[in-house]
């Protein structure tokens, strides 16, 4: 049986760019039985200083927790 990635999940190796400053998170969870989670792309433009990737995946999940209307986790951090 096939089930969804846990939430959390960030892929910036393999099927991101080579050379670029990108990556894939799955933000929430979902079931199997209730449809496919669809992970986010983010492509970060700007970063001076350079700040490590897994640090800015970090922020970005835990940005998905601050939508002040919302107890649960968002596809898309309101500061974004």
């Amino acid at each position: 049986m096939y089930d969804n990635p846990p939430m959390g999940t960030a892929v910036y190796k393999g099927v991101v760019q080579a050379n670029g400053y990108d990556f894939f998170l799955v933000p929430m969870s979902g079931k199997a039985d209730q449809g496919a989670v669809s992970p986010v792309h983010y492509n970060i433009i700007h970063s001076k200083p350079v700040i490590p990737l897994g640090d800015i995946v970090q922020l970005t999940y835990s940005l998905s927790f601050l939508f002040y209307n919302w107890s649960g986790p968002v596809k898309m951090p309101a500061p974004l």
